[in-house]
């Protein structure tokens, strides 16, 4: 039987985990560019895929949460309970705040990074 309780994404997730990677992409970025390297260690890879992560997560984030019907004009859920197949009760103004916040740090990473292979990423972002 499933546990319903164990089957949620919540809008504070986004900002807790997107964050935290979104700023340490930005100190790895410094760190190689500015530092030759880090110390001889290869973190372009490392870069690429939180950069990929931090977009995807973000994107799959919007699906879940954002209100189906037009009555919330495309508000944010707290949850989305994929055992249930329902978001939370209603649209609920800290999770609309912590999905701004989390995408605002996911700006300023694409900012920061100045790169132009991901300015598809940055447009769907900013949409």
């Amino acid at each position: 039987q499933t546990n319903i309780n164990s089957s949620f994404v919540w809008a504070d997730d986004c900002y807790m985990g997107l964050t935290l990677l979104a700023r340490l992409t930005q100190i790895l970025d410094y760190c190689d560019k500015e530092m030759n390297g880090c110390n001889g260690v290869n973190i372009k890879g490392n870069i690429s895929s939180y950069i990929d992560f931090v977009y995807n997560q973000h994107l799959g984030f919007a699906e879940n949460l954002i209100y189906p019907d037009s009555k919330y004009n495309g508000l944010y859920s707290h949850g989305y309970n994929y055992a249930s197949n329902d978001h939370s009760c209603c649209p609920w103004g800290r999770a609309n705040a912590w999905i701004l916040t989390s995408r605002m740090e996911a700006i300023k990473m694409y900012l920061f990074l100045n790169d132009s292979s991901y300015d598809d990423q940055y447009n769907e972002i900013v949409k």
